[in-house]
């Protein structure tokens, strides 16, 4: 594992923000900022694929939630023996 450590989401948005109101002061020069237009397009580009796997994980927890969920009738049910009643998840 990297010794590196590896900034936050928010950490990328804040240097995202101040890097475009460098972009956006009139006094900085033209080369900086291109540099600056191009550090901004790589965090932007990485918070979107943050992004995009924090949707994934979401999708796929409630994807998990709604194939966990059973319902049986209460006909169902009395028919069981007081052993299995207890067995049933609430």
């Amino acid at each position: 594992m990297s010794q590196e450590k590896k900034a936050s989401f928010e950490d990328d948005l804040n240097e995202l923000e101040k890097l475009t109101e460098k972009i956006k002061n009139p006094e900085t020069g033209i080369e900086e900022a291109v540099e600056l237009y191009e550090r901004a397009a790589k965090i932007s580009k990485k918070l979107t694929s943050s992004l995009r796997e924090l949707k994934r994980k979401i999708e796929s927890v409630v994807s998990e939630d709604e194939n966990e969920l059973e319902t049986e009738s209460i006909d169902d049910i009395e028919d069981k023996s007081e052993e299995e009643i207890a067995d049933v998840p609430f």
